[in-house]
């Protein structure tokens, strides 16, 4: 709007143009109804204001929807439910909670758990974070409460949040700079309402009224006009009233103890004297502090739940503090003063805070022994963290603690004295008077402990600065005469002393532990094992006549210790017992490519009637088809992978037969299950067509079960019965005897698979039996080819393009259709299409590439097409065979009119 070089007096006249334009716009209503959390430990509800009837109690940390307050009581809904509540109970959402945007569409659950309800949100919802977890975020909005993924937010950082210029953009922009209002201020600040007042949508009385703002509400002010109308802002909303209803808050008649004379700095040009600042915690959990008493000034940061600063001047709303030689203010009620730390008297206080090392060193006769109990703890010259910092003692050290109060604790250390913050600390006062008996103790009432430290150091009084009579070392007995939570007053041999308690462990105890060894015959498991035989069941005790529940086949149990018989597992805090021979912990490597382990899991899969293919090393569609059968089978995630659950569970001896060897199948029988025995017919060469491959156990597939039947010594029935289908599921199943034609197979061929001619059959090693495209790119290769190859044999005629007779780009066309792939109509027009790319080198053919031919003497080079199947084969609609047939590209006539190929999948 202003440019860098506008002077000062177009600077002013442009601000008072803002304010202008804000009391002007039509900004949102100024909502009455805000969420708020409670604070307190437990918050009482109750049926009316004047609070005389009970309901119920709110737990800290549950939210509410303020709908109405007054004073000191507050009207409230809870779960659709009405009450009212104290005001001092809770804070304000908006003023403890972390304002934040959803970056990403995604949900909000009930619970911090995927499985619960949940609701969607969209990218851009505004929310505040009441606390986090891990990856989960505890969020309000709108008053309701649920949890979502932390990643899927963006924290706002509204340190210095400025009031929106119009909010929201105001109707009708003006044509030109309007005359400048010289009674309108632009400023930023905070107000308390001083008596009830109407809200309007725009500065007057006439507009839109908005709704009551009540006596002690508080509000942001943007703009104003000296008696006449104020532009606020309250719980994000905004809107008009009189501004003679308003007082600024730093202005307010409150006594202050004491009060500021003026707003100081963040560090005042004198440094506070911190020996009169009165010490605070913070009570809600996250506290802003700004760098003047005003929230509409800049945020510094925030100070959390338990921390404690020095407060060193306030009033009724702010107090000025300090915090580790920093300075800033905050919201008093975001505070526990301990104004009676001014007059608190320690046991003993000094009289003034003592250098490091006094003039006179101390008595420590009188100080009492403290071990440190936080991981590290500060020491300082003074009792402040503002003062010089000395070093840091470490968990477990040991210090004189001299003189204390609720906060502060002076202390020595290896001659050394400084001050560290009580909490961090383990008092032991009790030490003062650790008894020593004056007269032999009976050691009737002593207990029995044995020391489990490697040794442990006796002293003559419980003080590590004492006289050390000796060192017991693990494994020795003593008589445990007294202790407290550091030492134990003992006696060996007649002779006594005080020793670390940590060092001994009561001997029942031990003993307890003895009892509890793993019983003979059983090892130490601490192994996790997979259930491997389908209804598995674990037991209470480790026999069969014990109640008993079912297992989940493939699940897996934790092992606490087994032995040859039982397996002792661990669910939860449940302890059960399965036969071990049910359970399997070898180690497998999951199998995800070609290789000799992939074979030996197809020859299993064979073996059980999961795969239908010759076993090879060669990880195809074939072999994830089978594998993913077997884990449907199994209750396994389907992922045509071989993971180590999957080969415990096929090489255990307990797999699941597939249904396929488990129905006798005939002539007639018709479905999924013919199909796979005709599959496993035409993998062994007794069927030679895949066209035969058809689900329908007719007359050719009669014949072909004979075959099989007849070259594997059974008699030739042409029934498949449990015997035969055994048997052809067998690694060790006889393929089709070379001088035996396949069963349909007829008494002429059109010519063979090799040289120029052509052939009706589809090389075994290249069918296809994918009858579904799927989504990745070798389904959709192997349905491409699936397709083609059901085409075998149908005639060639020119200008169709199917399902009942085609030409070559005819063929081309439909079969690509198929997958949802639009080819161009001619040989031509496909060949010289440049939308895919384009292959030279026969040798760089791939199964599913389009092949291109020179067949016409003419100025193109493209006037025959086919699908390329592999291995130098290529299948496509022959003029000259007159059907679809299959040829070889790699010799003869075909090798000499081949002119390049396209790849439209890749």
């Amino acid at each position: 709007m202003m440019k860098k070089t506008c002077n000062a007096m177009k600077k002013i006249l442009a601000s008072v143009i803002i304010a202008v334009m804000i009391l002007t716009s039509a900004p949102v209503a100024l909502a009455e109804t805000f969420s708020a959390i409670v604070t307190s430990s437990t918050m009482a509800v109750y049926k009316n204001s004047s609070l005389s009837k009970k309901l119920g109690t709110l737990k800290k940390g549950t939210v509410v929807l303020v709908t109405d307050h007054s004073g000191s009581v507050a009207k409230i809904k809870y779960n659709g439910k009405t009450g009212y509540a104290k005001v001092a109970a809770m804070d304000s959402v908006e003023d403890v909670a972390e304002k934040a945007i959803v970056n990403t569409k995604t949900k909000i659950f009930k619970t911090a758990k995927v499985t619960s309800k949940n609701t969607a949100v969209k990218k851009g919802t505004e929310l505040y974070v009441l606390a986090t977890s891990g990856k989960w975020a505890r969020v309000e909005r709108d008053g309701k409460v649920g949890y979502m993924n932390l990643n899927h937010l963006t924290i706002v950082d509204d340190f210095d949040e400025p009031l929106p210029t119009a909010t929201p953009k105001p109707t009708a922009k003006p044509t030109e700079k309007p005359t400048p209002t010289p009674d309108i201020t632009v400023s930023v600040f905070e107000a308390r309402v001083t008596k009830d007042v109407k809200v309007y949508k725009s500065a007057s009385t006439s507009s839109t009224y908005l709704g009551t703002l009540k006596k002690g509400d508080i509000v942001t002010v943007g703009a104003y006009s000296d008696n006449s109308w104020a532009y606020v802002r309250r719980n994000g909303k905004y809107g008009y009233c009189k501004y003679d209803c308003l007082v600024r808050i730093e202005e307010e008649a409150a006594t202050p103890t004491p009060k500021p004379t003026a707003t100081p700095t963040i560090k005042p040009t004198a440094e506070p004297n911190l020996d009169d600042a009165v010490e605070a915690t913070v009570t809600v959990s996250k506290l802003a502090v700004y760098k003047k008493a005003s929230t509409a000034s800049k945020k510094l940061g925030h100070i959390y739940k338990g921390e404690e600063v020095n407060v060193i001047k306030w009033n009724s709303t702010w107090a000025y503090i300090e915090m580790d030689g920093k300075y800033g203010y905050c919201k008093v009620k975001g505070l526990t003063k301990t104004s009676e730390l001014d007059k608190v008297t320690p046991t003993p206080k000094p009289t003034a805070t003592p250098t490091v090392k006094p003039t006179a060193t101390p008595d420590l006769d009188d100080a009492v022994e403290a071990t440190v109990t936080s991981k590290t703890l500060a020491v300082y010259k003074k009792a402040s963290t503002a003062s010089k910092k000395l070093g840091t003692l470490k968990k477990g050290e040991e210090v004189n603690v001299i003189r204390w109060n609720s906060t502060w604790a002076y202390i020595e250390l290896d001659g050394k004295y400084g001050y560290c913050k009580v909490k961090g600390l383990t008092k032991t006062s009790e030490l003062e008077n650790t008894p020593k008996p004056t007269a032999t103790p009976n050691l009737d009432d002593a207990i029995k402990a044995t020391v489990t430290a490697d040794s442990v150091n006796v002293y003559k009084t419980a003080s590590t600065s004492s006289t050390k009579l000796g060192t017991l070392k693990k494994g020795q007995e003593v008589n445990v005469i007294s202790k407290n939570d550091t030492w134990a007053y003992i006696e060996r041999n007649g002779s006594y002393g005080f020793c670390k308690l940590s060092a001994l462990t009561k001997t029942s105890e031990l003993e307890k532990e003895e009892e509890n060894k793993l019983p003979d015959g059983y090892a130490e498991g601490g192994f996790t094992a997979t259930v491997v035989k389908p209804g598995a069941k674990v037991y209470v005790t480790a026999s069969t006549d014990a109640k008993s529940a079912s297992l989940v086949l493939g699940q897996s149990v934790k092992v606490y210790a087994y032995s040859d018989d039982w397996a002792c597992i661990v669910q939860g805090k449940e302890y059960g017992f399965v036969p071990t021979k049910h359970l399997s912990k070898t180690s497998y490597e999951t199998v995800k490519e070609s290789g000799d382990a992939l074979q030996t899991i197809l020859k299993a899969l064979l073996t059980y009637g999961y795969y239908d293919g010759i076993p090879s090393t060669t990880y195809n569609t074939a072999a994830t088809t089978a594998i993913k059968r077997f884990q449907k089978d199994c209750g396994l995630t389907q992922t045509g992978q071989a993971d180590q659950a999957l080969q415990r569970i096929l090489f255990s001896g307990y797999a699941p037969t597939s249904s396929v060897l488990s129905k006798e199948l005939s002539r007639g029988d018709k479905g999924t299950s013919v199909t796979r025995i005709q599959t496993r017919l035409y993998n062994l060469g007794y069927l030679s067509k895949t066209t035969s491959v058809d689900g329908d156990y007719g007359s050719t597939t009669v014949n072909a079960v004979k075959l099989f039947q007849n070259a594997n010594g059974m008699t030739p029935s042409g029934t498949a019965s449990i015997a035969t289908l055994k048997d052809l599921y067998s690694t060790g199943a006889i393929k089709k005897p070379s001088n035996v034609k396949a069963a349909d197979t007829s008494s002429s061929s059109g010519g063979s698979t090799s040289g120029t001619s052509w052939s009706l059959e589809m090389p075994s090693s290249l069918a296809s039996f994918t009858t579904s495209k799927g989504d990745t790119l070798e389904s959709k290769i192997e349905y491409l080819i699936y397709v083609g190859q059901n085409q075998l044999g149908k005639p060639y005629i020119y200008g169709t393009e199917g399902p009942n007779s085609y030409d070559c780009s005819g063929f081309t066309m439909y079969c690509y259709k198929k997958l949802g792939i639009t080819l161009k109509r001619s040989a031509y027009s496909q060949g010289y299409d440049t939308t895919y790319t384009k292959i030279t080198s026969p040798s760089s053919l791939k199964r599913g590439d389009l092949v291109f031919f020179n067949t016409v003497s003419d100025s193109d080079l493209s006037d025959h097409a086919g699908i390329y199947l592999g291995k130098g084969y290529f299948i496509h609609a022959s003029s000259g065979g007159a059907k679809v047939v299959v040829s070889n590209l790699n010799t003869g006539y075909y090798s000499r009119v081949f002119s390049w190929a396209h790849r439209p999948l890749q």
